[in-house]
This record gives structure tokens, sequence and C-alpha cells, in this order.
């Protein structure tokens, strides 16, 4: 069984975050690695929404060299960047409905399910708004600063992997 990270002298369960780390240490401490090559990385992926202790969550994720790919304000604002740019600061029901707007076949109330294949064709363009969004709440001192995603950078990780393990 996976233990559960607290936020330092908070004492919130980080779901997501904390079982990454646990994995994570669990892989440092020699644990029997199964499958896992030594190239092989863990990722966390989570969104803001409303989660009072997600600063905390990113650190933590960081502080044990677990990649995070996260969202604010949520996951979907990464299906948008696969569409426009998207830089206005908002909550996550103002992205769902714009995403609603441009994906017609995701529906808020019934599945929030788009059309994958199309976006895996795409995700490159994401990548670079979703890079373009960093940079701009980079320069504003704000790193995890709304609207922004690092899930760019696990797409990217992960089609670096599947190139390096080709022959």
């Amino acid at each position: 069984m996976v233990s559960v990270e607290t936020v330092p002298g908070v004492g919130v369960p980080m779901t997501v975050a904390g079982k990454a780390v646990e994995e994570a240490k669990s892989l440092r401490r020699g644990r029997k690695r199964d499958s896992f090559e030594e190239s092989d990385q863990i990722w966390a992926v989570f969104d803001r929404d409303e989660h009072p202790c997600f600063d905390e969550a990113v650190a933590l994720c960081e502080g044990y060299d677990v990649g995070v790919a996260r969202s604010d304000p949520c996951f979907e604002l990464w299906l948008i960047l696969h569409e426009q740019d998207y830089n206005r600061s908002c909550d996550r029901h103002e992205v769902q409905r714009e995403l609603e707007r441009l994906r017609p076949e995701y529906d808020r109330g019934h599945g929030k399910t788009p059309d994958c294949e199309d976006l895996v064709r795409r995700v490159e363009e994401a990548e670079g708004r979703a890079k373009t969004l960093l940079r701009r709440r980079n320069e504003e001192d704000n790193p995890c600063g709304n609207p922004s995603t690092t899930v760019g950078r696990l797409t990217r990780a992960v089609r670096a992997a599947d190139e390096s393990a080709r022959p």
C-alpha cells in the first residue's frame, strides 16, 4: 500500500502528489524495479481547481524529481490550447464552457470526452501555446499562475522516451 504525503505543518493529504513522491522514494531505496528502466520517469498529473494545497503539491513533487503536469485552473485548458491561444485568468467553469464551444463533442454534463485522435495530431501546437503561457507567467513572477499548464512537458517526455526506445 502506498502512503500519502501531507503538506508540512498543515497535515492535508495530497493524494496524487503524495503517491508519486512515495513511488519515487521507494525506487530510490532500491525496491525491486519490476519493469522499470533506469531512464523511466515518475509524473504526477493534477490541476488547481479549488485545491488549497496546489502550490505545496507542485513543490513536493519537484523536491523529489517527480515530473509535474499541472494545470491552472483545470486540465481542460490543455485541451483548449490544441485549438487556440488562451491567456485570460478564469475559473474552471469558464474554461470548460470555452472547450465545449470549441469542441462540441466535449460535454461538461455528460462524460467530458473530447476527440482524442484529433487532439493527438495537434499536440505540438498545444505544446507551443502552453510554452508561451508559461513564459508569460514566469515574466509575471507567477510560474503556476492562471492560466498555465505544464502538460506539454509530459507529452514531450513521452515522445522523447518513445524515440529513445526505438532501435
